[in-house]
């Protein structure tokens, strides 16, 4: 069975009938999209208003070929008054998305200030893939000009390279971190 850090969602010693499980943490600075994030994927709906998350789960079947796999999603609060909280949510990670808004230098700043020394804190060993969200406004001339009056400007994919790598939220990104997982399972 797998151990330590990375969680036991791919263990080669499940039964031929139980569905594997893949654990995904989300995390990142609040009001950065990951709510939106997720329960766009888990209903194909856009949430029409802000609700602050504190903890919350959302679980989806995919198939990745002929296998159903069931996907947890775990909702973290970005907030700092929940940072002695987060981390219980954290054992038997399979993968962390760590999250910022393209839209708030802050929020990416705090990958490497904040969240990534947290997550390898406690899971030293568990991957993580980087994560713009709110990608639709980079190009929104009110957010470019708010983002001017503080001498800032969008997080571009160039600005990212160097601290990892960056996506567009699909549902073929995360067909794509299933895919990771199945051939994880293979090696």
């Amino acid at each position: 069975e797998k151990e330590s850090q990375g969680g036991s969602a791919l263990s080669a010693q499940s039964p031929m009938w139980a569905m594997q499980t893949i654990k995904c943490v989300v995390v990142g600075d609040s009001v950065i999209g990951k709510t939106c994030l997720l329960m766009s994927y888990t209903t194909n709906k856009f949430p029409s208003e802000y609700v602050p998350t504190v903890f919350d789960n959302y679980a989806v079947t995919v198939m990745i070929g002929e296998e159903p796999y069931t996907l947890r999603l775990f909702d973290t609060a970005g907030q700092e008054d929940y940072d002695r909280l987060r981390p219980l949510s954290y054992p038997q990670t399979d993968v962390f998305l760590v999250c910022f808004s393209v839209v708030s230098p802050s929020s990416f700043e705090n990958v490497k200030e904040k969240w990534v020394p947290e997550i390898t804190h406690h899971c030293p060993r568990t991957p993580f893939l980087l994560v713009g969200t709110q990608t639709d406004l980079q190009d929104d001339p009110c957010t470019i000009e708010k983002l001017a009056r503080n001498k800032q400007k969008p997080i571009t994919p160039e600005m990212v390279v160097s601290t990892s790598f960056c996506f567009v939220i699909s549902k073929k990104f995360f067909s794509f971190v299933l895919f990771l997982f199945k051939s994880k399972a293979c090696l």
